[in-house]
């Protein structure tokens, strides 16, 4: 069965009916092979302590889920998320532009884009990202997860700038290649640059699997701009930054019990002023500089044409 809908240049806005109702402006499902296909225009959802979400879209058995929208906008006091995807088995293909998430709670959360690949193909694209909140947020959450035996999970991602701000604990993007059954891979492209007062990007691979963002301007955070953690020499994780890598307190920070082989990163730069590393590592007692710490960052060279 087939399920389209269509709201020609128009805009969709949903209110929680109450203190405590939860606000989804499209909600999009499609299971046992079933298809659904949304376009609308601008999406926004408003709850008060009640979850907002503006986009949901989930599959499972073979479905699958299209959806094309304009404008994301989701606001709460509880948790807030501008676009939510879970796909367990099927195709999910997201086209919105840009997304805005707000949780105005001191203790409130509030997500750009939270995505879960189980199985199957799920590609998102997206605009710029927002997201404010005192006590967490994320600019992007997403996971490639390897669940079944000999098959692969792909999640793919573009988006604009990611901009991240509210509490020190807030990260722009957070991203993991994880399982053991099959393989997974998560690609995801930043057209833009993340900016955060807290984490830049934390990207984590294990098993077999494969992690590569790529950021087309800078990475700046108030605390770490890169955070780094692989925990098997087969896995895969690449990172490549064509603006500045700058983190108020750490530029490029491996986990304590990583590995560092197969840790790949490509940058024009690494903002080293205050005496601060390109690269370090955590221990028990502090931070070190790995022994292939120049195996692991590669530099750009740009030529400037005349």
């Amino acid at each position: 069965a087939k399920t389209e809908v269509t709201v020609n240049s128009g805009a969709v806005t949903v209110t929680g009916a109450g203190d405590e109702a939860n606000a989804t402006g499209v909600n999009a499902d499609a299971h046992e092979g079933g298809s659904v296909d949304v376009k609308t225009g601008t999406v926004t959802a408003i709850s008060y302590y009640g979850q907002s979400t503006g986009i949901n879209a989930t599959t499972s058995g073979g479905g699958t889920v299209t959806v094309n929208t304009g404008t994301v906008n989701s606001s709460t006091r509880s948790e807030s998320k501008g676009v939510y995807v879970e796909n367990t088995g099927g195709s999910i293909v997201v086209t919105t532009g840009a997304v805005v998430s707000n949780s105005s709670s001191n203790n409130g959360r509030a997500y750009g884009a939270s995505i879960s690949g189980r199985s199957g193909t799920t590609t998102v694209n997206t605009g710029s990202i927002s997201v404010d909140s005192e006590r967490y947020a994320e600019g992007i959450h997403a996971s490639s997860f390897a669940s079944q035996d000999n098959h692969e999970t792909l999640v793919n991602i573009t988006t604009g700038s990611i901009q991240a701000i509210g509490g020190e604990n807030n990260k722009g993007v957070v991203v993991s290649a994880q399982g053991s059954m099959g393989t997974s891979s998560l690609d995801l492209t930043v057209n833009g640059s993340v900016n955060t007062s807290g984490t830049g990007v934390d990207v984590s691979a294990g098993n077999s699997n494969v992690a590569e963002i790529t950021v087309t301007q800078d990475i700046n955070a108030g605390n770490t701009a890169v955070l780094l953690f692989k925990d098997s020499d087969q896995a895969s994780l690449k990172l490549e930054v064509d603006g500045t890598i700058s983190g108020k307190e750490h530029n490029i920070v491996i986990e304590e019990s990583s590995t560092t082989e197969g840790i790949d990163i490509t940058v024009w730069k690494v903002d080293t002023s205050d005496g601060k590393e390109v690269i370090a590592q955590k221990d028990n007692v502090g931070y070190f500089i790995p022994e292939n710490a120049a195996e692991i960052v590669n530099y750009i060279i740009k030529v400037e044409g005349n």
